[in-house]
């Protein structure tokens, strides 16, 4: 699963009860191991390792960590990628071209390469001041949050690894408050049906390296 959209929840009284509308995701494929990675003849980017093919599909998307060549250790294509073509053969999948000034390398040798599906919750704020976010982690996995930062706010794109803004832990329930206009899009793409990014913050999930599966329900209030 790619993205997730999230109701905003404005009345939370019903009936005299509290009531929070809450979605839920399970990001459960993994894969570990020696990968290589090759820039193809028609520039698809492409990673091979045997059975990585059968773990991700076409439009999954995955965190990659510890990805550093052993020959040089300045080297790696640790990030967030989508997944472009998955279905074609066992031993390999072909993500994305990485958008400037993200850069592809091509090397042998990630030896401990990590591969984790990632869900990205579509959160959407009315105002631009405070929300909070509610995280219930129904499984002990200790996922990783990482909202993705506004282009125009931080007047630069995200390289590399996605900046953690927190890891709520274990099976428990998590307020998690933000300010809203550093992470407000401000490009217009239609991610899913029709919802689009513009004016929404989105939200990733991302899984402990080597624990498959980060099971949880999320949930937003904007504030006043």
């Amino acid at each position: 699963m790619a993205y997730i959209d999230v109701p905003t929840s404005t009345d939370l009284s019903v009936n005299g009860m509290k009531v929070l509308t809450l979605v839920s995701a399970t990001c459960n494929k993994e894969d570990h191991g020696a990968a290589v990675f090759t820039l193809e003849a028609d520039g698809a980017c492409r990673i091979a390792m045997t059975g990585i093919g059968t773990a991700f599909a076409t439009g999954d998307w995955i965190i990659i960590r510890d990805s550093v060549s052993t020959g040089n250790a300045n080297m790696n294509n640790d990030g967030i990628y989508e997944i472009e073509d998955g279905a074609t053969d066992a031993d390999w999948i072909e993500v994305v071209t990485p958008v400037s000034p993200n850069v592809w390398n091509v090397y042998d040798d990630a030896a401990a390469c990590d591969f984790d599906e990632i869900d990205t919750f579509i959160l959407h704020p009315s105002t631009k001041n405070k929300a909070l976010v509610f995280v219930i982690n129904s499984a002990a996995n200790s996922p990783e949050i990482s909202f993705e930062p506004n282009p125009v706010m931080t007047g630069c794109h995200e390289t590399g690894l996605p900046k953690i803004l927190c890891k709520p832990l274990l099976a428990t329930s998590n307020v998690i408050q933000i300010d809203t206009l550093p992470y407000l899009q401000t490009e217009s793409e239609v991610l899913t049906g029709a919802i689009n990014r513009k004016d929404s913050i989105l939200m990733r999930l991302i899984p402990t390296t080597a624990v498959s599966g980060a099971t949880v329900k999320v949930g937003f209030i904007q504030l006043a």
